[in-house]
């Protein structure tokens, strides 16, 4: 009784506000940091920042900052749903198709993942291909039955998903930003079609997207091509950004810099991103079949004598 009120007492209710581990460092968080540099850029933009005066925050008196901080959360929540979305279209893909592929324990990931998905069968009878995700059944499982080491592959979690909502951002900044303090329409433009560009192209690296037969889909040379594309999307991502210095005349050596520190940042959190997911699915993975090993070792030991 006492672990049922543990376990009612965790849960939330409709009636409460609630953010989790994963929605404040994967939703709020990035948003947070998205919304800074947009009220950043209104400030240096002469443009935007006559037009946020204009705007209802420009009638509110300088000592009531409540209103400020309200529409600053809300935004930032907004916002990172957004980078959350464009991450979970666009980075998954690209980290099947590169670091799950090149890391050195990918066979034995593997070999997790195939034993995963025969327990899955075996306990509940859920044939291979009707399972879309092995990993999200093993939380389920891991949740149930071991709510506290559960919280580990929460960690494993939000770590993962807020470096890859960085990695969106920093993306995003380093093209857009340049764009905009440029103040020229013709940069601006080209910088979003190169957004939109690699995002797209990065979108159509998931099979789903397309109909294709399971002799095509099987075909090494289609999945090497892919593999090529996805490397390939994450090489223009970073080379591209360098491409908004070429109008010499308007950029000076800091403006070079801070770039350079940008797509270094980039680099790293799409790099952590990666790391972090890896190891939390293989995480996840092992503690399902250490548990299961765990219950069937109980279920066939011998009942022990206390005479003895």
């Amino acid at each position: 009784m006492a672990e049922e009120r543990n376990e009612s007492a965790s849960l939330a209710k409709p009636a409460e506000f609630f953010i989790g581990l994963v929605d404040f460092f994967a939703i709020l968080l990035p948003g947070a940091i998205a919304t800074g540099i947009l009220v950043q850029l209104t400030k240096t933009n002469s443009a935007l920042h006559s037009f946020y005066h204009q705007s209802i925050f420009g009638e509110i008196p300088p000592g009531q900052y409540w209103p400020r901080w309200i529409a600053f959360a809300v935004i930032s929540y907004l916002l990172g749903h957004f980078i959350f979305l464009i991450g979970s279209a666009s980075l998954d893909n690209l980290y099947d198709r590169t670091y799950k592929l090149v890391h050195k324990d990918k066979e034995e990931a593997g070999k997790l993942q195939g034993r995963a998905e025969i327990l899955l069968y075996t306990a509940l009878g859920i044939p291979k291909g009707e399972v879309k995700s092995t990993y999200q059944w093993t939380r389920v499982y891991a949740r149930l039955r071991t709510p506290a080491t559960s919280l580990e592959i929460d960690r494993y979690e939000a770590d993962s998903k807020f470096f890859r909502s960085l990695t969106v951002l920093l993306f995003l900044a380093g093209f857009l930003l340049p764009a905009a303090l440029s103040a020229r329409v013709g940069w601006i433009i080209f910088a979003v079609l190169i957004v939109l560009t690699l995002f797209i192209a990065a979108v159509l690296l998931n099979e789903s997207w397309r109909k294709t037969s399971s002799q095509e889909t099987k075909n090494e040379l289609a999945k090497e091509i892919r593999e090529r594309r996805a490397w390939t999307i994450l090489a223009s991502a970073v080379s591209l950004q360098f491409v908004f210095y070429l109008d010499r005349g308007n950029w000076h050596w800091y403006w070079f810099a801070a770039q350079v520190a940008s797509v270094a940042c980039l680099l790293l959190s799409g790099w952590r991103y990666m790391e972090r997911r890896y190891k939390g699915v293989a995480f996840a993975y092992r503690l399902l079949l250490a548990s299961v090993a765990e219950l069937t070792s109980q279920a066939v030991s011998p009942p022990t004598n206390k005479h003895d």
